[in-house]
């Protein structure tokens, strides 16, 4: 059996005006260190430990914000905003909802670094996408991303309020490492997922794969 995984595209940096104008749309500035969460909105992804990460960061980076999108079963969403109303309330947290096509990629495009505090993932592909977007991330435990600390694109964290905050302060406290994190991650992705190289393993696989079958006589 071979396994090849998802390729990516190469999502490309958004123009400053495309940038200021998306973050513009959620009342974010452009001297704001956005964070993007994206991905369902469900209890297994770990938000309420987000939420309370963005709290210990908000008292220490007044300027640090977080964008959420995805979408899920509508009682949960009204709970976990309910729970979020006081970050809500002083705009350090907006809530973007599904998106999809040119908007989905303006939020990777236009963000600053990614979050992910699930507790469990089978292979976490918003991670690959923010990393190819050239985004250090912060990502729990509970997803298989050893990689972030191989290639130094980020931080991979115990799911803890604490260690996810102290992560994402660091990010928005030196902006040059976070971007450089950034741009380790996004070379080291196309590397390994990038269409190129994977499209090469596919016709590597297939011609394994003709050498061994038995020959007719």
């Amino acid at each position: 059996m071979v396994v090849v995984p998802n390729g990516l595209e190469d999502l490309g940096p958004a123009s400053g005006g495309e940038r200021d104008a998306f973050r513009a749309k959620f009342g974010f500035h452009a001297d704001n260190f956005v964070i993007l969460f994206l991905g369902r909105l469900h209890p297994k992804k770990g938000l309420d430990a987000l939420l309370d990460a963005m709290r210990q960061v908000a008292a220490v980076r007044p300027d640090a914000r977080l964008l959420v999108v995805g979408d899920g079963e509508p009682r949960y969403v009204a709970s976990l905003r309910a729970l979020a109303r006081d970050l809500v309330d002083t705009g350090r947290i907006r809530f973007a909802g599904h998106l999809t096509g040119e908007d989905r990629r303006a939020a990777f495009a236009s963000a600053d670094a990614f979050a992910l505090t699930s507790h469990a993932e089978n292979f976490g592909m918003s991670v690959a996408e923010a990393i190819g977007a050239g985004l250090p991330v912060v990502v729990s435990r509970g997803c298989p991303w050893p990689q972030i600390e191989t290639w130094r694109a980020g931080f991979w964290v115990d799911n803890t309020p604490d260690q996810v905050a102290d992560a994402l302060v660091s990010l928005a406290v030196d902006r040059p490492a976070a971007r450089e994190m950034g741009e380790r991650g996004r070379r080291a992705i196309r590397e390994h997922l990038g269409w190129d190289r994977l499209a090469a393993d596919m016709l590597q696989a297939y011609s394994r794969a003709l050498e061994q079958r038995p020959h007719q006589s």
